[in-house]
């Protein structure tokens, strides 16, 4: 299952809210309208690709391989992270699935090795063997 840490937002910026403004981003984070509009991108490119217009949570295993356009250093990162964890099959598919989505959210035709570290980086409280 994916994990993802969440910080706590500062004081200021929730006044602000409760007073009627819009919060201040943190540098070099994205508004919640620029969030919205990648989602927007993302879910329109899964619905052309993906077949019967799925997201890629729901991909089939033999759907995977012509979807995915993974490049050979983002396979080779896959393999040696999937047998140094020990993962099964379905979650080595997941972690594909979700590096999907990263690269759809990139707008990156092809899913990259930064994709797939991300991809595994939401497995991260799993104990390392």
């Amino acid at each position: 299952d994916l994990q993802v840490v969440m910080r706590h937002p500062r004081t200021e910026d929730l006044a602000r809210v409760f007073a009627g403004a819009e919060a201040a981003s943190p540098v070099g984070e994205e508004s919640s309208r620029t969030v919205a509009d990648r989602v927007r991108g993302a879910r329109q490119r899964m619905q052309v690709r993906n077949p019967d217009g799925c997201g890629n949570g729901l991909l089939l295993a033999k759907d995977l391989s012509g979807i995915l356009a993974m490049e050979e250093g983002a396979r080779q990162l896959w393999e040696s992270t999937l047998e140094r964890r020990q993962l099964s099959v379905r979650g080595g598919l997941k972690v594909l699935r979700l590096a999907r989505t990263i690269a759809d959210l990139a707008d990156q035709p092809r899913v990259e090795r930064s994709a797939i570290a991300e991809a595994f980086s939401y497995r991260s409280f799993e104990p390392l063997l």
